[in-house]
């Protein structure tokens, strides 16, 4: 995983934060930004399996969201199942 200077946790929350509000992220869009900016500064990657559970989405709704923030850069898909930043 290449090294890329991250915005603290703070930072990168009221960011998102600020987007909910504006109406350009869901809150589910959210969630799953959040959860993988946590792994990203753990030097992990977040299994889709939890995003599930911390969303409480249903499988298709979850990969429509997924793959729609992958399409707009805000995510990676590093394996099958797996999303970083």
């Amino acid at each position: 995983m290449e090294q890329v200077e991250l915005p603290t946790y703070d930072q990168y929350m009221a960011k998102v934060e600020e987007l909910i509000k504006q109406n350009q992220l869901t809150v589910e869009q959210g969630v799953i930004l959040r959860n993988c900016y946590k792994a990203r500064a753990n030097g992990t990657a977040v299994h889709i399996n939890y995003l599930i559970a911390a969303t409480g989405l249903n499988w298709k709704r979850i990969n429509a969201i997924l793959n729609g923030l992958v399409l707009r850069g805000a995510i990676r898909k590093v394996e099958k199942k797996w999303y970083t930043l």
